[in-house]
């Protein structure tokens, strides 16, 4: 693994955010058969750590993300056969059925709209999720 440290512009230029250090990484990784970059941004107080101790913290960071990653992807999952069920059910996306809710509808209705808009969000959340983990770890979608 290699690491190239270059330190944030100073405070001032972004006066909302902490100083940071940015580090992009090299790493060449048997899980992805092909090297990955990445650029994290870390509290400039991890510069004061040896290097070796850096490269240690960011070496965890980069399991952690993978660990969360498959957990993440297993709920995406989950949530996309859910909402393969109610597209089934009712023929339509939860979009189209929101919008198209009857006043009057039925109590299986709401239950199932309520259920349906729960996996929805879980679907949304995660795809985000993913999202933001791929572009940590310097991966396309």
């Amino acid at each position: 693994m290699l690491f190239m440290l270059f330190t944030a512009p100073p405070m001032d230029a972004f006066p909302i955010t902490p100083p940071v250090m940015l580090v992009v990484t090299y790493q060449r990784s048997s899980f992805f058969h092909d090297s990955i970059c990445f650029v994290e941004r870390l509290p400039l107080v991890l510069t004061e750590l040896p290097f070796q101790e850096r490269k240690i913290i960011l070496t965890s960071v980069v399991t952690s993300v993978k660990l969360r990653m498959a957990i993440v992807q297993k709920k995406l999952k989950q949530a996309r056969a859910r909402l393969s069920e109610f597209e089934a059910k009712y023929k339509c996306t939860f979009e189209q059925f929101e919008k198209g809710f009857p006043e009057k509808a039925s109590l299986e209705h709401h239950e199932d709209y309520v259920e349906w808009g729960f996996w929805y969000d879980v679907s949304k959340e995660s795809k985000a999720i993913l999202d933001t983990y791929c572009f940590f770890l310097g991966e396309g979608k």
